[in-house]
C-alpha cells in the first residue's frame, strides 16, 4: 500500500448519540465496522498492490454533495 487514505463517514460506534439523521444518508443506515475491517484488510493486501495515491471516500454516498 503506497499512500492511500480511507476518508470514513458514520459508522455504527461513531453515530451513536451523534444526532445524526438516516434519512441524510442516501443508503439509509451506518456503516458496519466489518464492512469498514474488509475494506482495510484489501487496501493492506497484495491484490491492492497496484492501487496508490487515492483517497477513498467509504461513506455510503454521503460525500454526494461534493461530485
Amino acid at each position: 500500500m503506497l499512500v492511500d487514505s480511507l476518508c470514513a463517514g458514520l459508522f455504527e460506534k461513531r453515530a451513536a448519540g451523534g444526532g445524526h439523521a438516516l434519512a441524510d444518508l442516501p443508503l439509509g443506515r451506518f456503516g458496519r465496522p466489518e464492512e469498514c475491517d474488509a475494506l482495510v484488510a484489501f487496501l493492506a493486501s497484495e491484490r491492492a498492490a497496484f492501487l496508490t495515491g487515492v483517497a477513498l471516500a467509504y461513506d455510503g454516498g454521503a460525500s454526494r454533495a461534493l461530485l
